[in-house]
């Protein structure tokens, strides 16, 4: 019994508990304050439903999750919270529907009022909004209404609906017309984020309706000034991002599609107006590197050099992210002077426009040092000079009897008062009269070489018996006098050379008699000499070892290393080298230009032939049209134009004698450009020709539209040439044919390999060729199915019928050639 009195208590207790809760959250539930969920605009109608159904749409939002309560009713008064969570109208009757949904804070919510009363009727909506934690809304009222019976022929856009997220409105919808020429365009403002979105989810919406919520949407947006001529087909909008003046033809169909409306919305986006700011913390450096802060959103950075007389060059366009650029070899070209630089964010022309200009960094000033003119004089054997301000070191020639004597010795500034001591060098070298040159040196950075060396110093003059051990330029070899005997030294490492050309009919010649006669001439006589030729590049080590020259032939770039040994037996070297002029290899009409090469690949082709095996070197100079002096051999050589200057591409090709070999230069730096090349051919024993010109063209970016033949084509071995192609047409028949003759050992031959290939080409390496050979009085009616010509032998009056498509296949061109085969 006490058990269950306990059990009795316990239960009474939780059902006060319960009682207790469910009060305050009765009083909590009913209490709006300021808290309460807030629906701004909402509720809104939504679309009139399908025909015949008494629907209706409301569309709800608040900026709180929750609950949505809401009844609807007819000509009764105004409902209160409790009413409308309750389902009932202003009267207390049970309203005409009601009902709950669950709201998601800051999005649409789309409710479908079912079973209301009658059609075409326009309904009170009450509704109210409540938190998770009971915060209810005050009561919010809008109109529905519910369609008709039947189909309607309404044709009308929701001013409510949304592009982006953002309300077309009321005010901006324009007036539509039955035509899309008639319609007078709205417009909406989006902002950037809006307007690059792609997600179609809130809040960046789009959702484009009719009142008629089966009346059918066709919705395309259109770039600013494109063609609207295609509506009907063209692709749905689908969200993608919208730029600046963007429009949309928007066609609403009516339900019973008796009925059409067109709408046209302008969008007007502050994207174009969104400027990246200006760049900060510009420096210019010691080492000529302009640094900045980087932007954000840039595409790019433009940065500009700029001196006391403006600004320098063209401005300099670097991709994103970039934070320096060294203009260290262009301060260091224009010289002397004081720089600075300005840099500028680039926008993409789409979402951001070009920043300003930053600020002028701080300047860093180009020195050129001063020439040296004061105290360049001996002091004993040491050269002094006085030196000039910023000098970072100097660079001492000496000379003796007016030739470069040894290698340039360089001293730094810290050390250069104590000059350069001679006194070891010249006691070698014996007699003569010493001079040196100074020039100052600057760094690698902003301070620049003197212009010019010094003037020569004083002379120190050194003299010696006459047993001194002097060579004669009277000296011959091979009957040449030697008038360059170089600079002698008593270390023979230490000899500068001299030269002696000789040709090559004297080079092979062993007689030593009349015009070959090889002959050391001493002005001592007295005098000791000992003669030892070596090849090119050989070792002395073991002079006084190797055999004595005795009139052996000579080949290009051998040396002689000639030892002098006076009476009193002190002793001098000499260097001579040797160059053998042999047979000078030649080019003849070559280079020539090949076909130019593919679309958009800034190639060229060129074809080489010389009449001696070897190699061909090859340098691109420059543009045709623009001012190129010639280069020297050498030069072409070395891949440097006449200037000095490397070439904008350079190389080499083996070659055979008398055989084309064709050249493909890559990545030249301009389409659609005619070049400068020259060409030198080497034999193999190094005999140079003079340099040849041609001019090469690369090809457009795009394929062209040229269908012409290269004259320079070959029919077995033979080139068809600029006079004998004939005049081409665009039909077979309209083709004015050429003539060419061919001996009758090419005409039968069918290897296609060496002397007998068949290459027919066009202008354009890309175009395409077709040849098909006919005896005398054929048909060619069936040309384009006809075989292919493949290098079948050739008789008399044959012909070859031609087509050349452009790499564009726009253009096509007919050839005819006559082949006259010589018996």
């Amino acid at each position: 019994m006490i058990k269950n009195i306990n059990l009795v208590k316990r239960i009474c207790l939780m059902v006060l508990v319960a009682a207790i809760l469910s009060l305050s959250f009765q009083v909590n539930l009913y209490a709006a304050d300021e808290k309460a969920p807030q629906m701004g605009s909402y509720p809104i109608e939504g679309q009139i439903q399908a025909a015949g159904t008494n629907k209706a749409e409301v569309i709800v939002k608040a900026d709180k999750s929750g609950m949505v309560y809401y009844i609807v009713s007819k000509f009764v008064k105004n409902p209160t919270v409790e009413q409308i969570m309750a389902g009932k109208d202003g009267n207390g009757a049970k309203a005409c529907a009601s009902g709950t949904t669950a709201i998601t804070a800051n999005e649409e919510k789309s409710i479908l009022v079912d079973y209301l009363p009658d059609y075409s009727t326009t309904y009170d909506l009450w509704l109210v909004a409540v938190d998770s934690i009971g915060n209810i809304s005050a009561p919010r009222r809008t109109d529905i209404k519910t369609p008709g019976a039947i189909a309607g022929n309404e044709a009308k856009l929701v001013y409510m609906s949304t592009i982006k997220g953002k309300t077309i409105g009321y005010y901006n919808i324009g007036t539509p017309s039955t035509k899309i020429a008639g319609v007078t365009a709205g417009s909406i403002d989006l902002t950037l984020a809006q307007a690059i979105d792609e997600t179609n989810a809130w809040p960046y919406t789009t959702s484009i309706r009719a009142t008629y919520a089966k009346a059918p949407v066709k919705v395309v947006k259109y770039a600013e000034g494109a063609s609207t001529a295609n509506f009907e087909t063209d692709t749905a909008y689908a969200n993608e991002p919208i730029i600046n003046n963007d429009f949309f033809i928007i066609k609403v169909t009516s339900e019973d599609g008796s009925k059409v409306s067109y709408y046209k919305i302008m969008v007007k986006s502050p994207l174009l107006t969104y400027k990246l700011p200006q760049v900060t913390n510009v420096t210019l450096d010691e080492t000529g590197t302009a640094k900045w802060d980087d932007l954000e959103n840039e595409s790019g950075y433009v940065v500009q050099l700029y001196s006391e007389c403006g600004d320098l060059g063209s401005p300099v366009s670097l991709p994103a992210g970039t934070t320096s650029y060294n203009f260290l070899q262009d301060m260091r070209a224009r010289g002397e002077g004081s720089y600075n630089v300005i840099v500028m964010g680039k926008g993409d022309g789409v979402f951001y426009t070009d920043g300003p200009w930053s600020v002028h960094s701080a300047e860093q000033s180009v020195i050129r040092l001063s020439t040296v003119t004061e105290g360049l004089k001996w002091d004993g054997d040491v050269a002094k000079w006085n030196q000039v301000p910023n000098a970072v070191s100097y660079t001492v020639q000496a000379y003796k009897d007016g030739k470069a004597w040894i290698v340039p010795v360089t001293v730094s500034a810290e050390k250069a008062s104590a000059g350069i001591d001679f006194a070891a060098s010249i006691a070698n070298a014996g007699v003569g009269k010493y001079t040196y040159t100074v020039k100052a040196n600057g760094n690698s950075t902003l301070i620049l070489d003197a212009t010019a060396e010094s003037q020569l110093s004083n002379e120190n003059i050194k003299s010696a018996p006459v047993s001194s051990t002097v060579l004669s330029t009277t000296s011959t070899i091979k009957g040449t006098a030697i008038s360059d005997v170089g600079t002698p030294n008593a270390d023979k490492n230490l000899v500068t050379p001299g030269r002696v050309t000789i040709s090559a009919t004297k080079a092979q010649d062993t007689s030593n008699a009349g015009a070959y006669i090889t002959s050391f001439k001493l002005n001592d006589p007295k005098s000791k000499v000992r003669v030892v030729k070596y090849a090119n590049g050989a070792s002395t080590a073991n002079f006084a070892k190797d055999y004595a020259y005795t009139n052996a032939t000579i080949n290009n770039n051998d040396f002689f290393l000639i030892q002098v040994t006076a009476n009193d037996n002190s002793t001098c070297y000499y260097k001579i080298m040797v160059t053998v002029e042999g047979t000078i290899p030649s080019l003849g009409y070559y280079p020539m230009a090949g076909p130019i090469q593919a679309a958009g690949t800034r190639n060229a082709e060129m074809t080489v032939k010389s009449n001696q095996s070897g190699k061909v070197y090859y340098v691109v100079t420059g543009k045709a049209d623009s001012y190129d002096p010639n280069p020297t051999k050498e030069q072409v050589l070395a891949g440097k134009n006449g200037k000095g200057v490397n070439g904008f591409a350079s190389g080499n090709v083996s070659v055979t004698a008398n055989v084309e070999e064709s050249i493909i230069i890559n990545n030249l730096p301009y389409y659609s450009t005619r070049y400068n090349v020259w060409a030198v051919a080497v034999n193999e024993e190094g005999n140079m020709s003079a340099p040849y010109r041609a001019e090469v063209i690369t090809p457009g970016q795009t394929a062209g539209s040229e269908a012409k033949l290269d004259y320079m084509s070959k029919i077995k071995g033979k080139a068809i040439g600029y006079s004998n192609v004939g005049t081409p047409a665009s039909t077979i028949e309209g083709a004015k044919a050429g003539t060419m003759s061919l001996a009758i050992t090419a005409a039968q031959d069918e290897s296609n390999i060496g002397a007998y290939i068949t290459l027919l080409r066009g202008t354009y390496s890309e175009a395409n060729i077709r040849a098909v050979k006919y005896s005398a009085g054929a048909s060619t009616k069936n040309f384009e199915t006809d075989e292919a010509y493949t290098n079948t032998t050739i008789a008399n009056n044959d012909f070859f019928i031609i087509k050349v498509t452009s790499e564009n296949k726009k253009t096509v061109s007919y050839y005819k050639i006559i082949v006259k085969v010589n018996p």
